[in-house]
């Protein structure tokens, strides 16, 4: 498993999953993720996939692939303040209760894993405000600006 940004190598292929519901304020975090990774990555090393709330749809997407790695890059409740950045270990989540998408993310990337012998990563970040409606907050669209840049300066 990565441990950290550091951890990821340049000679290999990503399968890169933003989750969540662009409606939902701070939920939107993975989605916004990729559409701003794919204004500056263009590789053929990485697959950025717009999973919104089902990544579950893209498995056979992430498995034709063949990707050495598989980030998936979602809002998580960490119970750390808004914005905050974490490598999640899938298990610690298995017991939210407020979830965009229907399969647990656990569940997700042990199938993945299983189906493709590729490491899964879950990238965290702590949703602020998720009511449907609300805009993404201040601090969440810094975190977004700086994964951005954390992933294109070790993927590329």
């Amino acid at each position: 498993m990565i441990e950290n940004f550091t951890d990821l190598n340049t000679n290999d292929r990503y399968a890169i999953l933003g989750i969540g519901n662009k409606f939902r304020g701070d939920d939107a975090i993975g989605v916004r993720v990729i559409e701003e990774i794919r204004k500056r990555i263009d590789s053929p090393r990485i697959l950025l996939i717009n999973a919104k709330t089902v990544p579950e749809k893209f498995t056979s997407k992430v498995k034709d692939f063949e990707p050495d790695h598989t980030l998936l890059i979602d809002s998580i409740d960490m119970g750390e303040d808004p914005g905050t950045v974490s490598i999640v270990d899938p298990e610690e989540i298995t017991n939210q209760k407020i979830s965009s998408h229907r399969l647990p993310l656990s569940m997700l990337m042990q199938y993945l894993e299983d189906e493709t012998e590729a490491e899964s990563t879950l990238i965290g970040i702590q949703a602020g405000r998720t009511e449907m409606g609300n805009e993404i907050s201040e601090d969440v669209r810094e975190t977004i600006n700086y994964l951005v840049k954390v992933l294109e300066d070790n993927l590329i």
